[in-house]
């Protein structure tokens, strides 16, 4: 849902400016406007997961665990800043996430955090023709994508461990190709 608040039009948050520029994509359980509309001037974007919450406001992104994770600038960052951003991100999910939800909860926040990070660092590339290509060719998986994907293999609380440990996981090519390393994974919930 969008929410009125109480934010000047320069504290436009990161997600208002990739919804304008038309790359996110909510995934099913997630409230957003439509991919491509705009938030009108002064508004709030806040996406929710059943009852766990995540909202971004100006350039600041309020997560379930309660804690608040800066969001990088628009257009701020070369490619190689703007995956080692994205990395640490990933890193801290198990972090964010809230320790009392239950797994399932839990691996969904996992899912809306990574998505919101990989948006984000998108959105903060300097090279925006090559942000929407990766848009294109790489979107944002949906909670009912991943749980597809994974349920092959996984069942009841092993398949949201694993979704967690999916979160925090990125392309190795794409790491290789900048000269990075992923730094390495936390321990998902038992």
């Amino acid at each position: 849902a969008v929410h009125s608040g109480a934010i000047s039009e320069s504290e436009a948050s990161t997600m208002q400016r990739a919804m304008a520029a038309g790359m996110l994509v909510p995934s099913q359980g997630v409230n957003a406007k439509p991919q491509g509309v705009p938030p009108a001037k002064g508004q709030v974007v806040e996406s929710s997961v059943q009852t766990e919450t995540v909202v971004v406001i100006g350039n600041a992104l309020k997560v379930p665990s309660g804690a608040t994770v800066s969001l990088p600038d628009a257009a701020s960052m070369s490619n190689v800043e703007v995956r080692q951003w994205y990395l640490k991100q990933e890193t801290m999910i198990p972090e964010l996430i809230d320790p009392t939800a239950s797994l399932e909860i839990q691996a969904k926040q996992a899912v809306e955090l990574r998505n919101v990070f990989r948006t984000s660092a998108r959105v903060a590339m300097q090279d925006q023709d090559a942000a929407k290509l990766l848009e294109k060719a790489n979107p944002n998986m949906t909670w009912e994508q991943v749980v597809q994907k994974y349920s092959a293999l996984y069942k009841g609380d092993e398949l949201y461990r694993q979704i967690i440990l999916a979160s925090q996981r990125s392309r190795d090519s794409v790491n290789q190709s900048l000269g990075l390393r992923p730094p390495a994974q936390n321990d998902p919930p038992k």
